[in-house]
């Protein structure tokens, strides 16, 4: 729990500090979706992590798939963005870093159909 409250004060904090970059908005949108991105990406890539490794296992597959992890947040930042597809955010977001966590660990593959 303490962790969450050190997280939500951090993304208030740097959310804060960007208002300032409002005038600017080629700027300000490419910090939003970097800056919400990280945040987004990492407490879904804990979410997860938690769930299904150690604090120290879990920690390493971060930092191994730090860009990953990234990428995937500035997906779920941007869908959080859109009208409809910000209701379907945060299970595309957890559905993706589920994947990402899986094969970082190196969980076979499961097919859906079985092969004809």
């Amino acid at each position: 729990m303490l962790h969450d409250i050190a997280f939500s004060l951090k993304a208030v904090a740097l959310n804060v500090l960007c208002l300032s970059l409002w005038m600017i908005p080629p700027v300000y949108i490419l910090v939003y979706y970097g800056m919400n991105g990280y945040l987004l990406g990492t407490q879904f890539f804990r979410m997860i992590a938690g769930r299904r490794a150690s604090v120290a296992e879990a920690a390493a597959l971060q930092k191994k798939a730090h860009h990953a992890i990234l990428l995937i947040g500035v997906s779920i930042s941007f869908f959080s963005t859109v009208p409809l597809l910000n209701l379907a955010a945060p299970l595309i977001g957890i559905a993706a870093m589920l994947h990402l966590f899986q094969s970082l660990r190196g969980a076979p593959r499961q097919e859906i159909l079985p092969p004809a």
